[in-house]
């Protein structure tokens, strides 16, 4: 039996602490100061099964409901105090959470998923939600969308089930095996040299022929593109600077043709604050051009006569392109704004597979 807080570090160390340990302890690993939680945790074993269970940010709350647990169990009047929980009040608490600890952008996922959630769910207490149950959602929410989207919905139940457990609303978190599908491999559409210079030739709107250029020189998502300022843009360093949607802030140097392009967008601009938005929405230039549908670029698709080509697709183009003039898998992975280079070589296997057929073919003609 024990009464303690958790500390954790972001390289995924955890321990049990008191309050005394709280400001000296450091992670053994990378000597960072761990995180302590708010609230105090207790923890018992009856019958071979252990219970941990948070009870709230006073450590004489949680001694005090350790000791009578202590007396329940010693007098033979222990038994399961966690009332079942409606669908409705763990979700009412979710939202809570997320809104609070989350980016605008996760809540809006989680919200998404939500929505498909509820209606199969809602009917039932957390207790009763199955893993057999989760299953038959799986297969049925396949047949409709990707693998990824259903496990996006499969992430925002396991997290609300998660925190249901922290927050004692459940004493066993049936959804933690749960096991999510298997995704198809990473779409990763490019285009040759020469589709790249046609396609930015035939597109009509100057905006839009800036944009793809963009893309093409620096492998910055749409979202990403369509909300620069000018002020992230620097002539002085060359550089345009950029948070990423994980909100790690990048840096690309420009090409000098982006350089000469980008020059004489902001010469032509009637808006010159350097709050400004490189692409201002001609209604109010206070806000960002808004792109509600792919029209514009799917027309110079067809112009060009590229087939099957996304605007995102434009992204991979860039990296294609960049890695086989450099073969610079760190650099890419800092343009693109990936928290590691696995992840980049991850996404982009079909390079690597292609790095190591260049390397065996250079084995191959060095040989004896």
């Amino acid at each position: 039996m024990a009464v303690y807080k958790v500390g954790k570090c972001r390289c995924g160390y955890k321990k049990n602490v008191s309050g005394k340990e709280e400001i000296k302890i450091k992670c053994p690993s990378c000597g960072e100061a761990l995180s302590i939680s708010e609230s105090w945790y207790i923890s018992y074993t009856v019958n071979g099964k252990k219970y941990v269970k948070a009870v709230g940010h006073s450590k004489r709350m949680a001694e005090d409901a350790l000791a009578k647990v202590r007396v329940d169990i010693r007098e033979g009047r222990f038994f399961d105090r966690v009332k079942d929980t409606t669908w409705e009040k763990a979700v009412t608490s979710f939202r809570q959470w997320i809104v609070n600890n989350c980016k605008p952008k996760t809540v809006l996922m989680y919200e998404n998923s939500l929505r498909v959630l509820t209606p199969y769910f809602e009917k039932y207490t957390l207790n009763k939600i199955t893993p057999q149950m989760v299953e038959a959602f799986k297969a049925e929410r396949s047949a409709q969308v990707t693998n990824s989207s259903v496990n996006r919905d499969l992430a925002t139940l396991k997290r609300l089930f998660s925190l249901a457990e922290e927050w004692g609303m459940i004493e066993v978190n049936k959804m933690r095996k749960v096991k999510k599908l298997k995704e198809n491999p990473a779409r990763t559409r490019s285009l040759t040299e020469n589709e790249v210079n046609k396609l930015i030739e035939v597109c009509g709107p100057e905006w839009l022929k800036l944009a793809v250029l963009i893309a093409v020189e620096t492998g910055l998502r749409k979202s990403a593109i369509f909300t620069l300022r000018r002020s992230d843009v620097d002539f002085t360093k060359n550089t345009i600077e950029k948070r990423t949607k994980g909100d790690k802030k990048v840096r690309i140097p420009m090409t000098q043709r982006l350089r000469s392009a980008l020059q004489e967008h902001l010469a032509n601009q009637k808006v010159t604050s350097k709050e400004g938005y490189l692409f201002p929405s001609p209604a109010n230039p206070s806000r960002p051009l808004r792109i509600d549908s792919d029209t514009s670029f799917k027309n110079a698709c067809k112009k060009a006569g590229i087939k099957d080509f996304r605007f995102h697709d434009l992204r991979h183009t860039f990296a294609t392109r960049f890695y086989h003039r450099t073969k610079d898998w760190k650099a890419l992975q800092e343009i693109l704004g990936h928290s590691d280079v696995s992840v980049t070589m991850r996404v982009y296997t079909h390079l690597q597979d292609e790095h190591l057929k260049e390397a065996m073919k250079k084995f191959e003609g060095a040989g004896p």
